[in-house]
């Protein structure tokens, strides 16, 4: 998937996410670090819990050219992720 925060570029997850809100995102979004690109994993339920997160997710989304680190973001976790991202580039209503 090209995306580019530059350019404006949005994630929209409202119509794949049931019953999220932004206090419990992290049980359906998980973001991993794949060097240049960015791996979204989601549970569409938000059976996201303990760590699981490869049996409990049903959809994936590579971000390719979307490194973390150049959002400074590298380090972060699953929560301040979806923190910075909910202010301009994560739809989830």
């Amino acid at each position: 998937m090209d995306f580019n925060v530059a350019e404006g570029d949005k994630l929209d997850l409202a119509d794949l996410l049931q019953g999220e809100n932004s206090g419990n995102l992290e049980q359906y979004l998980h973001f991993t670090a794949s060097g240049s690109d960015t791996l979204v994993q989601i549970s569409s339920a938000g059976a996201f819990k303990d760590g699981n997160y490869s049996t409990a997710t049903d959809q994936q989304i590579l971000l390719k050219g979307v490194a973390l680190s150049s959002l400074a973001l590298d380090t972060s976790s699953d929560s301040h992720i979806i923190t910075e991202l909910l202010k301009n580039n994560l739809k989830t209503d």
